[in-house]
C-alpha cells in the first residue's frame, strides 16, 4: 500500500500548508478497489460545519482554528457502480487527550513514541452511539469520515485521532471486524495558540493495540 500526499514533509518549525490531502490506494480482499481521500482543514467557520446546531448557546469563535477531518471513499474507475453489501465499511476512531509536554512540537509526528505512562487511547463513538454495544462511529455504503474536534477551554493540550477504516468479511453477518487502514491527525494547544498537526498513514498493526 502506497500513499501519496498534496503537501510536503513537516519539519520541526513549520505547521503543515492546509488544506492538507492525503491519498492512499486500497486493496481489499474480495472487494473491488477503493481510494481513500482525507482532508484536513481549519475550522475558520464553524457554523458552516454546523456547530450552531450542537452548541446553540456557545459563541462559534469559541470553536475556530481546530482541525477539520474528512475522509471519503470511492471506487477505481474499473468498478465505479460498486453498491450493496460488498460496499460496506466502518469507520472506528480512537483518541488520545494528553497534557502538552515541553518537547512537543507544532508538528511531531502523530506516530512518535510517547511516554508508556501516557499511551492513554479512548474509543471516540458518535455520542447517539455511546451507550450502544458497537464500535462504530459511520458504517455504511462507502461511509465518510468526519470529525471537527474542539477543546474550546484548553490552554495546553496534545490531541490527537487515530481513524480505522474497517470491514466485515461476510459484509453484515458476523461481529468480526478487520482493518484496512489507519492514519492519524489532531492537533496542539500551546498558551491558548491552536495548531494543527498533519495527517499520517500509520501500521494498521496498532489495532492490536485497541483489542481487549
Amino acid at each position: 500500500m502506497t500513499s501519496t500526499t498534496t503537501t510536503p514533509t513537516a519539519t520541526t518549525t513549520t505547521p503543515p500548508t492546509l488544506p492538507q490531502t492525503l491519498t492512499i490506494p486500497l486493496t481489499i480482499p474480495n472487494r473491488a478497489p477503493l481510494t481513500l481521500t482525507i482532508t484536513i482543514t481549519r475550522n475558520t467557520t464553524p457554523k458552516d460545519v454546523g456547530f450552531h446546531l450542537l452548541f446553540p448557546s456557545d459563541p462559534m469563535t469559541s470553536f475556530t482554528d481546530f482541525p477539520i477531518c474528512q475522509a471519503t471513499l470511492t471506487p477505481s474507475p474499473s468498478h465505479s457502480s460498486i453498491a450493496g453489501y460488498a460496499s460496506l465499511y466502518g469507520w472506528i476512531q480512537f483518541v488520545r487527550e494528553q497534557p502538552l509536554s515541553p518537547s512537543s512540537s507544532t508538528t511531531t509526528p502523530p506516530s512518535s513514541p510517547k511516554t508508556p505512562s501516557k499511551e492513554i487511547w479512548t474509543h471516540d463513538p458518535l455520542p447517539l452511539h455511546a451507550t450502544l454495544p458497537t464500535p462504530f462511529a459511520y458504517f455504511g455504503h462507502l461511509p465518510t469520515l468526519f470529525d471537527a474536534p474542539a477543546t474550546p477551554t484548553a490552554r495546553d493540550v496534545d490531541w490527537t485521532a487515530r481513524s480505522f477504516l474497517v470491514y466485515v468479511d461476510d459484509c453484515l453477518l458476523s461481529r468480526v471486524v478487520r482493518p484496512v487502514v489507519a492514519f492519524e491527525w489532531g492537533f496542539l494547544v500551546r498558551n491558548g495558540e491552536r495548531v494543527i498537526k498533519g495527517v499520517e498513514e500509520v501500521g494498521v498493526e496498532r489495532w492490536e493495540e485497541h483489542l481487549g
